[in-house]
């Protein structure tokens, strides 16, 4: 029988539907795998920071105890670890270091202080690290993660410690009895570490466990909307503040209650 001119046959170089199957299965396997990683890895580093912020708050309270002040508002400093030679409260010359400056024993961290305090932690062999104590180049609230406060687990993260006093009536600031808090937040040249780092759902995931779920309340916390626009559902105290879990971007800065 002579051939039929107008059968076809299968490509040798196509694929089978049973091919693009398998093939469509091993990526579907590799970007779960990928995505699985990734949450991993998001899960170790939230993991790890929470051990920071607990390292963190026990080396604070362990200073206090020791000399009966608080990291950077203490007043005798410089009698301990001798008086920084570039000048005080602050200069320009950014060299880490045991040299420091005295705070003025008001109760509170602030100003220049807040690079202080990390450098008087670290004199006193409470975390690790050198620090210059002093204010990036770029103004002085410029904290530098590495150079004049912790890093952070995650990029360009970092940790200031700041106390205000008894927060009342701030826009910034849910209720708060607390007399110093940690920072962690992206660092910046204008606002120490205060930039939002946190998806709130990432923020949550920590909240809940080492505290009560809640953005407003407890030891860990977030700023009001003016500094966190899209990480809680509220800024009226008197009703239900929520982390806004749908919510997919950095909107949280962490705020941990050291007292």
């Amino acid at each position: 029988m002579a051939p039929d001119s107008n059968r076809t046959f299968p490509s040798a170089n196509a694929f089978s539907l049973i091919e693009l199957a398998i093939v469509l299965a091993i990526l579907g396997l590799l970007t779960g795998a990928i995505l699985g990683g990734r949450a991993l890895l998001d899960g170790a580093e939230l993991r790890q920071t929470l051990g920071e912020l607990q390292k963190y708050r026990s080396a604070y309270l362990q200073f206090n105890d020791q000399y009966n002040a608080m990291p950077g508002d203490m007043s005798d400093a410089t009698t301990i670890w001798g008086a920084d030679p570039n000048g005080c409260p602050t200069h320009s010359t950014r060299v880490p270091g045991k040299a420091t400056c005295d705070g003025n024993n008001d109760g509170v961290i602030a100003a220049e202080e807040i690079f202080r305090a990390w450098q008087h932690l670290s004199n006193a062999e409470l975390v690790e690290g050198t620090y210059t104590g002093v204010a990036g180049v770029n103004g002085s609230a410029h904290a530098v993660p590495g150079a004049n406060v912790p890093s952070g687990q995650l990029e360009r993260s970092g940790y200031s410690i700041r106390s205000l006093g008894l927060v009342s009536g701030n826009a910034n600031y849910y209720a708060n009895s607390s007399e110093a808090e940690i920072y962690l937040g992206e660092s910046s040249a204008s606002n120490y570490t205060y930039v939002a780092l946190f998806e709130p759902e990432q923020q949550y995931s920590m909240d809940v466990k080492i505290d009560d779920g809640k953005p407003s309340t407890g030891a860990l916390r977030s700023f009001k909307s003016p500094l966190n626009p899209s990480c809680t559902t509220s800024d009226d105290e008197t009703a239900e503040i929520d982390y806004q879990l749908d919510t997919q971007t950095p909107a949280c800065t962490l705020i941990y209650v050291l007292e």
